[in-house]
């Protein structure tokens, strides 16, 4: 059931998307809701894309949208907060695509803890660039939590971090003991950052009742589901978070 809530939830960001830019009379007045906006759209095609790649493990794909959705969550979280803006984020989004260049410093190397935005304005974008410090910064200890375990945890599948393999091969004194071919875990990991990501989303009035309503109801559905799954206690002894 959590895999199919996966996919319906895209589906429900989709519609929710459409209903909001599209409603009668509806502008998004400012920057920050089209920001929002984006990270629904992403978060979406991360779904869907996670819905028709799994394969019965946690990938480094998997692991890659599972961290993509948690950095969208620390984004939208600090926009609304006020401790870094959207335009920081949009500053440092398109600097590291290349869009537009970092500053220069006096002695003519890059700065990049800063973005020349336009000819006559820089966007200070050092916190917008570390997930580190945005989990600080959104005033939440938890969230420093689940930086420390969860992000670094799914980073390691995303890098294949040396470290991680070296401490595997001598605890085990083998290859890396992970369960490759466990989708329960997989799908745990998922719905856990999506189910942050919608709470935090769901603060947001300006997206209407319905779609607010539409989302919150599948949020605590597939809480459920995770509650459900948390529940197993071989499960819990192969995740790195014990917290569940």
């Amino acid at each position: 059931r959590a895999c199919e809530l996966i996919l319906e939830i895209a589906y429900v960001l989709d519609s929710s998307i459409h209903r909001a830019v599209n409603a009668k009379g509806k502008i998004l007045r400012r920057t920050s809701d089209t920001f929002i906006i984006s990270t629904m759209a992403n978060t979406a095609t991360s779904l869907v894309f996670t819905y028709r790649t799994m394969n019965g493990q946690i990938s480094d794909d998997v692991a890659g949208v599972c961290r993509g959705i948690f950095e969208d969550y620390l984004r939208i979280k600090c926009v609304r907060q006020g401790s870094v803006s959207d335009e920081q984020f949009q500053a440092a989004q398109m600097a590291s695509r290349g869009y537009v260049p970092f500053a220069t410093k006096e002695n003519g190397r890059p700065d990049f803890g800063r973005v020349q935005f336009s000819e006559d304005k820089q966007v200070d974008v050092a916190d917008a660039k570390s997930f580190a410090k945005l989990s600080k910064l959104t005033g939440d200890p938890q969230d420093e939590i689940l930086y420390d375990v969860l992000y670094r945890e799914l980073s390691s599948y995303v890098h294949r971090d040396v470290i991680r393999v070296v401490q595997s091969l001598v605890e085990s004194g083998g290859l890396p003991t992970f369960d490759e071919n466990d989708k329960v875990t997989s799908v745990y990991y998922v719905g856990f950052v999506v189910a942050l990501y919608l709470r935090e989303l769901i603060v947001e009035p300006w997206l209407g009742t319905t779609i607010v309503r539409d989302i919150a109801f599948k949020g605590e559905e597939l809480s459920r589901c995770l509650e459900h799954i948390g529940a197993n206690k071989a499960l819990q002894r192969r995740l790195p978070m014990r917290f569940i």
